[in-house]
């Protein structure tokens, strides 16, 4: 295993000139209205920073370039940050019910709370655990398999998460006073990793990794039984497939797909293990390596976001072009809570398709973005991607292959 992405021992002074220079830097920005800083940092050097930029419906602007940061700042920030309109900050706790300690940077003003009911938050929490947290997380475990390559940092971050859906499902009543019988193990390799060795830095986060791996089979096999208990059937609807789709079909009969370019999600009546399928391609003309995650999963876990095919918006849209199935009905779980976050979804990526440089706080299914390219050389290397893309999916995909892993998810 080759260990990349390595913490850097750094202050607390660090995290506060960056949120400084964010704060500067967003109130310069044209149809930014506010920048909002959720969650603490336990551990400086490990921990991100997760910010929600607030911006006026359907406006056109530019985010502040990661380049135009020093390096431990870019460090200390991690990623981009979320958008969000500000009809959709109203409904904050739709977006993430989980969201605590929330600071207005610019404004500073008081965070718009709206208290969830019970149900609501059991409904909400169901969504965000298998499509904010548990199904993202396949992709990390595959490729890291795959390539071999544990980036270190983010694995340190991640491991975190597993406590997270044993609360809500102990709240819920799904189980009763359990939790991840890993969790201390992560908690104190997080809070002692400074301390350690580069050796057993190396071997603890290896073994975590694995850890964490079985936590999240684990967690998806608790989510099925939860969907399972809930779910109704309803007749398929009526929809095309492509050839590279029929041919999923065929080989994972009686199944929902959700095909969403580089990762693939099927979901297989009669199924009761987590299969991991993941391939890298080379690229002739390019340093740029295609990577593809299949996902076979149990068939309930489809059951919250079929909701989508039942929605209008562009989120809902997209989804209802992956989705492909060969079985007459479909499972299907669409409380009022969830119809209403699929809304507030739709209707914030429409209202911000002219953004540049943020990401969406919800899962996309692989929507492509909306926006133009920026320089020829751009537009250029997108088509060629594309194109490289489809190719995987065609016989040419024998030759292009340069790696393949598979493995049954332990649970």
């Amino acid at each position: 295993m080759h260990f990349t992405d390595f913490p850097k021992l750094i202050g607390m002074d660090v995290y506060e000139r960056t949120r400084s220079r964010l704060t500067e830097a967003y109130a310069k920005t044209p149809h930014v209205m506010d920048l909002l800083e959720f969650g603490t940092i336990p551990f400086p050097g490990i921990s991100d920073m997760d910010f929600h930029v607030i911006v006026k419906a359907h406006a056109a602007t530019s985010f502040p370039r990661l380049q135009q940061f020093e390096d431990d700042e870019r460090f200390a920030m991690l990623h981009k940050q979320f958008v969000l309109t500000e009809e959709s900050l109203k409904e904050l706790h739709y977006v993430d019910p989980w969201l605590v300690k929330g600071a207005s940077l610019i404004r500073g003003e008081s965070i718009p709370k709206r208290m969830l009911r019970e149900e609501e938050h059991h409904e909400l929490s169901l969504y965000y655990i298998l499509l904010n947290w548990l199904l993202p997380f396949l992709r990390t475990i595959a490729q890291i398999h795959c390539t071999q390559e544990l980036p270190v940092r983010e694995m340190l971050e991640i491991i975190k998460g597993t406590a997270y859906p044993y609360r809500e499902f102990n709240r819920m009543g799904v189980l009763q006073n359990a939790s991840d019988p890993s969790a201390p193990f992560f908690e104190t390799l997080r809070s002692t990793w400074f301390t350690l060795a580069r050796k057993d830095q190396e071997e603890r986060i290896l073994d975590a990794f694995h850890r964490f791996s079985h936590s999240i089979g684990t967690l998806l096999i608790i989510t099925e039984k939860a969907m399972r208990d809930r779910m109704q059937q309803v007749e398929t609807p009526r929809h095309s497939k492509n050839s590279f789709q029929r041919k999923l079909l065929k080989k994972f009969s009686h199944s929902v797909i959700i095909d969403g370019g580089d990762d693939i999600f099927i979901y297989q009546e009669g199924r009761t293990t987590i299969e991991l399928l993941y391939e890298r391609f080379r690229s002739p003309l390019s340093p740029f390596k295609p990577e593809r995650g299949i996902y076979v999963l149990p068939l309930a876990l489809c059951a919250i976001q079929n909701a989508h095919v039942f929605c209008e918006g562009p989120v809902s849209h997209h989804y209802k072009q992956c989705f492909a199935s060969d079985l007459p009905t479909i499972p299907l779980y669409n409380p009022h809570s969830v119809i209403h976050l699929i809304d507030v979804m739709n209707k914030n990526v429409k209202e911000t398709t002219k953004i540049h440089g943020g990401k969406q706080p919800f899962t996309t299914f692989g929507m492509p973005s909306p926006l133009p390219s920026r320089s020829l050389r751009s537009f250029l290397g997108k088509s060629y991607d594309t194109v490289l893309a489809f190719l995987t999916r065609t016989p040419l995909a024998l030759f292009l292959r340069s790696k393949k892993f598979h493995m049954i998810l332990p649970s």
